[in-house]
């Protein structure tokens, strides 16, 4: 890795650093003269579920996406012609560049809701999400967690080499290259 790289890295990091702390602060407003652990209490529970919306929304999302990739595949093993062969992938190539995109948006807002959980959480008898992290080895150790966001990244990566896999046999069956017992894979009117 260059040093550049490097560089670049240890700045993100503590400017992270930097706008997490500055949230810490924010976070808790002392001067607040109302009972501060029934009121922690409570914003605790809206926080909580307030991410468990943010999960809710996501598998929303991504079951929509699933359903929108599944029927542009249903529509596209219909021998249309060449100008639909073209659109239906690369329509489908875009939905999954927005996927991806969204998928890395939400986990950063889980990410974070859940690192200010925890923050909160230090101030209550009991650190509940921190010790289901703690226990499931941070997500790396455990053998039978798998972390959403991996399998949200690959999803609909796994969509796009179809895409592309089409792509490449129409423009292949187009050239005369292939064809399936002398049978054109496609109306090439």
């Amino acid at each position: 890795m260059s040093n550049c790289k490097k560089d670049k890295e240890r700045l993100i990091d503590f400017c992270s650093h930097v706008l997490q702390e500055r949230a810490k602060k924010v976070l808790f407003n002392e001067n607040n003269k109302l009972d501060k652990d029934k009121l922690l209490i409570e914003q605790y529970k809206c926080y909580v579920n307030v991410m468990d919306q943010v999960g809710r929304r996501r598998d929303t999302h991504n079951n929509y996406l699933v359903a929108i990739n599944a029927a542009l595949i249903a529509a596209i093993a219909f021998k249309f012609d060449i100008y639909w062969g073209l659109i239906f992938p690369s329509v489908g190539v875009l939905i999954c560049a927005y996927w991806v995109r969204l998928s890395r948006n939400f986990a950063k807002l889980t990410e974070v809701k859940f690192s200010l959980i925890q923050e909160i959480e230090s101030r209550l008898p009991l650190s509940l999400f921190k010790a289901e992290w703690l226990a499931l080895g941070k997500g790396k150790f455990c053998a039978h967690y798998k972390r959403l966001p991996k399998i949200e990244k690959l999803l609909p990566w796994c969509f796009i080499v179809l895409y592309f896999i089409y792509i490449v046999i129409l423009v292949l069956d187009l050239a005369n290259v292939i064809s399936i017992k002398g049978i054109s894979l496609f109306n090439k009117n």
